[in-house]
């Protein structure tokens, strides 16, 4: 739905019940939005870069055009980190390689600490290991993500 809607837009849909959100920006960035987290680990997100800068432990702005939801990563089945998925698009470039039709692009907000040191998918100048990879983007394999129940 989201890649029908044309115009300068950013939004957030939060469901107090499922505790999911989902986040969105148009192609262009038209719109200003920025998110990170915070030093509690919480995800923040505003239209400016100042909230978010002064609340926390990483800032970006949100990518163009790309969507997020909360997901669980998983690894042979079991979930290894938390994160969100910061774009599906298979021409967004991660560390400046295309991610191509495997992979999504997302943000690491946890990784569980027995998957520290659990090699990533496509490892990166900062991050070999997924420990390395908290509170920056990954490629890593759709079909590891999941959405999973709080």
């Amino acid at each position: 739905v989201v890649r029908d809607i044309q115009g300068k837009f950013a939004f957030i849909l939060y469901g107090t019940t499922s505790k999911v959100s989902f986040v969105a920006a148009d192609v262009d960035g038209n719109v200003p939005f920025f998110w990170g987290i915070d030093s509690e680990g919480n995800l923040v997100i505003a239209d400016d870069a100042e909230v978010v800068k002064d609340r926390g432990k990483s800032f970006a702005p949100f990518p163009k055009g790309s969507l997020s939801t909360e997901r669980k990563l998983r690894e042979n089945d079991k979930v290894v980190a938390e994160g969100k998925i910061s774009s599906t698009n298979p021409s967004t470039k991660v560390h400046c390689v295309p991610l191509g039709r495997e992979c999504w692009k997302v943000w690491v907000d946890v990784a569980l600490d027995e998957y520290q040191t659990l090699e990533v998918y496509r490892a990166t100048m900062d991050a070999k290991q997924l420990g390395e990879a908290v509170g920056s983007t990954l490629a890593w394999p759709k079909n590891s993500i999941k959405l999973l129940p709080y």
